[in-house]
């Protein structure tokens, strides 16, 4: 009888509760309906919107229109944009008041009669609006504007200049080389800009904030209305003015949401994307490069050719930047004003437009490229492996560039193979995939801007076999195969600006060689007894390498023949490397920095 009982409460209770659900998730729903409505309005799906608004993470956040409100309301009692406007207004001869930065009714006035003879919209209201139309204004009238924009190298984010932060940008912009070169073939804009951009605002995906851009902007599109707005504002009293400035700019924050909303909620059904599934800044702007929702649909661009734009890929985010530059006014090499001006319709702000050149100069400055060599034949252009085999073999590969359109070259897993070349150069036009590279009894050879991704258990990525004077620039070898780079009886061996990652066996081995140069290069996710190995090696040199996330016994094996080996200038960081160097050859290491894990004996 008891367990009955007790039954029947718990199925009651369970009822209850269900009852209870339905009424909030009743409730919730209408608080959406006007949003809903409008979304529907504007051609949404029905069914597929009210499943949306449905959902339980829908829920309503007066957090963003408040504070947004609140923040434009202070800048009205004394703000750099009110007075700006009243300085052009009064030069402009349509307003005779005296600039204070406060907004009241004779600045309403002035404002709403400079909107009219510019064919704004005429609400008074003190806005960006406003402001660059004055600019404009004063410009045609010969004027100076009262507060040109002038920007110096003095005011900067400075958290984000810092020796870690520069570092993950010159790591990610070599890891990233083929997709931001193809970028730039596209749009015409310097890879380093896009590289800057995910620096500065998600430090390449890694900070993607905590917010739900749907919930946000549904959430400001219903606090559109006024009466709403309102609310925010019980306990102060406001003008006449002020109360219609909160109106007026309520409305049009409002409404800004909703079609940032709609853009939102296209997108997702465009890419299948769960609205709720990913994460945004405090106003809902979204992926790696931080773009709000309409952004998205003007200048989204699909960079990995899946065909869909998705900014949480680094080649969408990256091709989208270079759209977005484009779409405002970038052409070719331009001056550092020109630029400064477009980076600023990216984020209207001094410090950000100085950080983000500034992290934009700095890679191109420390990723300076050497010159590709020019060769006396005509230029080769390849788009496929037959092809590429073909021109290696025509006229016994001498003194040739070869051109490498975008692409997978599948040869069947077997590595690209260049046998007694002189002179040839192979450069990648934007991410050219290869599966390994195998060199024998070469001279001056030059491999510029390629991707390799050998079969997994190959023996290495690159072979060098009896072969001089073989320079890597801007090559990415990738994890699969035993060992990065193998020399044996080769001479004069750069790699310049390389990413060797993920290795079973050393990054780079050698043996009967001499003069290995490691530059400006990434060795990282190595899992090997030795990071670098030499057999009877004459003179290797690392050096401003980024060495991190590799774990080894040794950071150098090297027998006792081999002499002239240096480390010097790297940055080593978060390795599980024991000790420097095993073996008898002595290591030189000088100004390098160990962070996240010390290697016994380096300095």
């Amino acid at each position: 009888m008891i367990q009955a009982r007790t039954s029947l409460l718990l199925a009651a209770a369970l009822a209850l509760a269900g009852v209870l659900t339905a009424a909030a998730t009743a409730r919730a729903a209408s608080m959406w309906d006007p949003v809903v409505r409008r979304l529907v309005q504007g051609g949404m799906d029905p069914a597929w919107t009210a499943k949306v608004f449905a959902r339980p993470e829908m829920a309503y956040t007066p957090a963003p229109m408040g504070r947004k409100l609140q923040d434009l309301y202070r800048s009205l009692k004394g703000g750099k944009t009110v007075r700006k406007i009243q300085e052009g207004l009064l030069a402009l001869g349509m307003s005779t008041e005296l600039p204070d930065g406060k907004y009241g009714p004779a600045t309403r006035a002035a404002i709403e009669a400079f909107q009219q003879t510019r064919g704004l919209a005429v609400n008074g209201l003190p806005n960006q609006e406003v402001v660059d139309a004055l600019d404009a204004a004063l410009i045609r009238a010969g004027k100076a504007s009262p507060h040109p924009t002038v920007w110096t190298h003095g005011r900067v984010h400075s958290g984000v200049l810092t020796p870690t932060r520069l570092m993950e940008a010159r790591e990610f912009h070599l890891d990233q080389f083929g997709t931001l070169q193809a970028m730039q073939q596209a749009y015409g804009v310097p890879g380093e800009m896009a590289t800057a951009i995910l620096t500065v605002e998600t430090r390449h995906g890694r900070i993607l904030g905590r917010d739900r851009a749907v919930t946000i902007l549904a959430s400001m599109a219903l606090d559109g209305d006024p009466d709403r707005a309102a609310l925010f504002f019980a306990k102060t009293t406001l003008s006449p003015t002020e109360t219609h400035w909160l109106r007026e700019t309520a409305r049009i924050r409002g409404d800004w949401a909703f079609e940032e909303l709609a853009a939102l909620l296209r997108w997702c059904r465009a890419t299948g994307k769960d609205p709720f599934s990913f994460p945004s800044s405090p106003y809902g702007a979204v992926g790696w490069p931080q773009f709000m929702p309409s952004n998205i649909e003007k200048f989204g661009a699909d960079g990995d050719g899946d065909g869909k734009v998705d900014l949480f890929v680094p080649e969408d985010a990256i091709h989208s930047i270079g759209k977005y530059f484009k779409g405002w006014g970038w052409e070719g090499k331009m001056d550092l004003a020109r630029r400064q001006q477009v980076v600023w319709r990216y984020n209207r702000s001094e410090t950000y437009v100085n950080t983000v050149l500034s992290v934009a100069d700095h890679v191109a400055r420390e990723l300076r490229p050497v010159e590709v060599p020019a060769r006396a034949g005509q230029a080769v252009v390849v788009a496929n492996a037959p092809a590429l085999q073909a021109a290696l073999a025509a006229n016994a590969g001498a003194n040739r560039r070869i051109e490498l359109l975008p692409g997978n070259y599948v040869t069947a897993g077997r590595p690209v193979v260049l046998r007694g070349l002189r002179q040839v150069t192979l450069v990648g036009r934007g991410e050219v995939v290869l599966p390994g590279i195998h060199l024998e009894q070469c001279q001056d050879v030059f491999l510029e801007n390629l991707t390799l991704r050998p079969a997994r258990g190959a023996p290495a990525v690159v072979g060098v076999v009896q072969s001089s004077q073989i320079t890597l620039q801007h090559v990415r070898m990738r994890a699969g195969a035993a060992a990065g780079v193998v020399m044996d009886g080769a001479t004069g061996l750069r790699l310049l600006q390389c990413l060797l990652e993920g290795m079973q066996g050393p990054a780079v081995a050698a043996s009967r060689t001499s003069g290995v140069l490691l530059s400006k290069s990434v060795i990282r996710g190595v899992r090997a007894p030795a990071v670098l190995q030499g057999r009877s090696l004459d003179r290797l040199q690392v050096e401003a390498c980024l060495l991190r996330g590799n774990a080894a016994s040794w950071l150098v094996d090297a027998d006792g023949v081999s002499r002239e080996l240096a480390v010097v200038g790297c940055q080593v960081v978060d390795n599980a490397i024991t000790a420097l160097q095993a073996g008898a050859a002595p290591v030189r290491t000088t100004g390098n920095v160990v962070t996240g894990g010390p290697v016994a004996g380096m300095k």
